[in-house]
């Protein structure tokens, strides 16, 4: 396998990395913050979360077997001894933001590579590099994208993904990109389902939802996520 990490690449050479190799960056380096200051010179340096989200979607077309464009590292837990960048610290990331990266990374099937002290690790980080579901579906996706497409509100985001084989299974992922807390009902058909009912399983709080004619998706706290199997 052939890892590029030229930096940011750019969209129009997709079709030429694709060729050539199996993964390749398409940010500058990510760092752990919700938002981060740059300078004009530093070009996209260093890339936050919140700039991960349009930039994921714009490479959601080219996601196939064996072409796997790279959000890059997942800066979590205890950056220690040396990061890279900044001083030694704690990840500058809430636990609602680590976990919304950790969905966002992986219902988009962006390669998972952990970033932190595997030496260091917390309960948190520890959780989350073992939540099997939520890796399942970056593992064993066949198809994802963005719902609402063509674009998504301002204020949030949405996805999909469905795994394949003989019992195939749809997620819908809900972030909320907003400073307060908020929720929202999704139509069925935005996440390209039957307008029906559905009930849906929420796997980061563990509990079951019965049929609703839409997604509603609860109250999210700021920067965090919803993530849900439909049943």
């Amino acid at each position: 396998m052939l890892s590029l990490s030229p930096g940011p690449t750019q969209i129009e050479h997709a079709t030429e990395v694709a060729k050539y190799a199996q993964m390749w960056r398409i940010t500058n380096d990510h760092w752990d913050g919700w938002t981060l200051p740059s300078k004009p010179e530093w070009g996209e340096f260093p890339f936050s979360l919140k700039d991960e989200f349009d930039r994921i979607a714009k490479w959601a077309p080219y996601v196939k077997p064996g072409s796997w464009p790279d959000a890059d590292m997942l800066p979590w837990g205890s950056l220690t001894p040396h990061p890279g960048w900044g001083e030694p610290r704690q990840s500058g990331l809430t636990q609602e933001e680590e976990k919304t990266e950790l969905v966002l990374w992986s219902i988009s099937r962006s390669p998972l590579i952990f970033g932190g002290n595997l030496t260091k690790l917390d309960d948190f980080t520890r959780s989350l590099l073992s939540n099997e579901e939520v890796l399942e579906i970056n593992q064993k996706a066949r198809v994802s994208g963005p719902a609402l497409m063509p674009y998504s509100p301002v204020s949030w985001r949405a996805w999909f993904a469905r795994t394949g084989g003989a019992h195939p299974k749809t997620y819908l992922a809900v972030f909320n990109l907003t400073e307060d807390a908020a929720k929202w009902d999704v139509s069925w058909t935005d996440f390209h389902l039957a307008e029906k009912e559905h009930a849906v399983y929420d796997i980061l709080n563990k509990k079951h939802i019965a049929p609703a004619k839409a997604l509603n998706t609860g109250l999210i706290p700021p920067h965090g996520c919803v993530l849900f199997r439909v049943e």
